[in-house]
């Protein structure tokens, strides 16, 4: 469900989008959340966005390697297409030649995975609970830039992030047992 709602001959707005999903199988996909509620104000030459935003860069990528502004949301699809809203500040200031944005994203949302009764993990299972290799204060600080534009038909963008990445890598968490699943769990490092 989503709202929206502008004022000041549309130069503020509100956004509101949340999900839900009750799932008698799999305990994290009954949940709710918040995947955008920002309010945006647009002046003369930038914008401004506060709240919780999903943003999409490299629309054309099968793999989107370089959206790294959103964690993906695996509990509701495989493909990596569902993404969580992020908490951030985010500056647009679009020129003739390109579009600089800058990010302040004040905290780290982690990869959801299904729980044991979920879809697809096979002989997998992954702890729920991540472990965010950066200290609470380098989470405070994760930043990212962007200038972007178009050169004809090209499309052209450079970025720059810093904080603890989106995609995770893998330590199992105890000795394999032969016919049990084995057992991971996502570390998130600091870029």
């Amino acid at each position: 469900m989503s709202i929206a709602h502008a004022w000041n001959d549309s130069r503020d707005a509100v956004t509101v989008e949340v999900f839900a999903r009750a799932d008698v199988r799999d305990s994290r996909r009954t949940r709710g959340d918040v995947r955008e509620a920002y309010f945006s104000h647009y002046a003369d030459g930038h914008e401004l966005h506060v709240g919780i935003r999903r943003i999409f860069w490299g629309e054309v990528e099968s793999k989107h390697l370089v959206d790294v502004i959103n964690q993906v949301d695996l509990v509701e699809s495989i493909d990596e297409e569902s993404r969580l809203g992020q908490p951030m500040v985010h500056w647009v200031w679009p020129r003739t030649h390109g579009t600089l944005e800058l990010f302040w994203l004040p905290v780290a949302r982690e990869r959801t995975f299904p729980s044991a009764d979920g879809r697809m993990l096979g002989s997998v299972r992954v702890d729920g609970k991540g472990d965010l290799r950066a200290d609470a204060s380098a989470q405070a600080r994760s930043f990212a830039v962007r200038w972007s534009g178009y050169i004809g038909g090209l499309e052209y963008g450079l970025a720059h992030f810093s904080g603890p990445a989106r995609d995770p890598v893998f330590e199992i968490t105890g000795a394999p047992v032969p016919g049990m699943p084995v057992e991971i769990r996502p570390v998130y490092e600091t870029l």
